[in-house]
């Protein structure tokens, strides 16, 4: 991915903050201003989410229910939080910031889609207590 530099001038609190969230990850301010952008307009619904949302609704009840128990393996969903630990303590690489955004974006495929999932099978009457823990 290419990228474009870009000067933006900011206030003095706001600086402040981005150099304390940027200490505390032990980042470059750069590299953490850079992330905020992109969450920030990681907001669209990328075309795959959008493609598999779109299709919730010709699904049969049996289905549904598979979809709403998506969610990551435990082995990636044990990765994910360890490469948050290290990012807040030592910071990450390059492969392993690549690594964790691919994993929150699987993360985050399969939340959309047990959230649409529920919505669809309630939508239709169906009882959601298997899908609740107590």
């Amino acid at each position: 991915m290419s990228s474009r530099n870009l000067t933006v001038a900011v206030s003095e609190e706001v600086f402040a903050r981005i150099r304390e969230r940027a200490r505390q990850a032990k980042r470059s301010m750069e590299a953490e201003v850079a992330d905020v952008i992109e969450d920030a307009f990681g907001g669209q619904v990328p075309p795959d989410i959008g493609a598999v949302v779109a299709a919730i609704g010709s699904l049969d009840v049996p289905a549904l229910r598979e979809a709403a128990g998506s969610r990551l393996s435990k082995r990636e969903s044990a990765r994910l939080a360890a490469l948050h630990r290290k990012r807040q303590k030592d910071g990450l690489t390059r492969a392993e910031d690549a690594e964790r955004r691919d994993l929150m974006r699987r993360y985050e495929k399969a939340m959309v889609v047990r959230a649409t999932a529920l919505a669809e099978l309630r939508q239709r009457g169906v009882d959601l207590s298997e899908f609740v823990t107590p």
